[in-house]
């Protein structure tokens, strides 16, 4: 009996390296919370990239040089939260109130060693929840987090979409 791996499709190596230089921007949400986010995000396209790693050297040169050996095009992105927003929403016809929390962001990816940007995405998300009582601030933070989770989900796709179209070479015109 073949083996069911036997026709499965070689998985691609990655082809960016990403390194959160910075987050910006966000007052109510501590940025080590977005970087992680922003981690997970990119771990969830392991065909496309790959992120900080300790083992790679921090210096620009240096590291573009050991991302030329392995054939991977560095990035150094910034998130920045444009707005972050917290709403209650009235009980209206027969519903009952609602507190909503949504954030706005832009991702911008600066090519390693030159330092220009390279990609940019954006994300915008709410998320809401039906309030009983009053909110504590716990489903409160969890509602943000949630909604940073999908705008930058938004963000890293947009992104991705972006770089994809611009690494591949254009097809060479024939000549009559």
């Amino acid at each position: 009996m073949p083996s069911p791996w036997a026709n499965a499709e070689p998985q691609k190596k990655p082809r960016y390296y990403m390194v959160v230089r910075a987050v910006e921007g966000a007052k109510e949400v501590a940025p080590e919370q977005v970087r992680q986010i922003f981690t997970e995000e990119l771990a969830k396209h392991p065909e496309d990239c790959i992120t900080e790693r300790a083992e790679y050297p921090k210096e620009p040169e240096a590291l573009a040089a050991r991302l030329a050996t392995e054939k991977l095009t560095g990035y150094l992105v910034t998130v920045r939260i444009l707005e972050i927003t917290r709403e209650l929403v009235p009980a209206a016809a027969g519903k009952p109130p609602m507190l909503q929390r949504g954030v706005r962001l832009t991702v911008i990816g600066a090519s390693i060693p030159e330092d220009r940007i390279a990609f940019g995405g954006h994300g915008d998300a709410l998320t809401g929840t039906i309030m009983r009582g009053k909110p504590s601030e716990a489903e409160a933070a969890s509602l943000l987090s949630d909604a940073i989770r999908y705008a930058i989900s938004q963000a890293v796709d947009e992104s991705l979409k972006q770089l994809h179209k611009g690494s591949k070479s254009p097809s060479a015109a024939k000549r009559p």
